[in-house]
């Protein structure tokens, strides 16, 4: 839950403030917000999934 908080708030943050922090990848944070909400349980497990016998 916190994932989609952190990211709902990133997507929102100026430009100004991103750039003090320019190590920080704002769009990979926004974008794991994005592909937790929206990709099924299955995709986000297959990899690990498919390894085991």
């Amino acid at each position: 839950m916190r994932l989609l908080e952190i990211g709902e708030a990133v997507k929102v943050l100026s430009n100004e403030i991103t750039a003090t922090e320019p190590g920080i990848k704002w769009r990979d944070i926004a974008g794991m917000r994005d592909f937790t909400t929206t990709s099924p349980p299955t995709h986000r497990l297959s990899k690990r999934s498919s390894t085991r016998t």
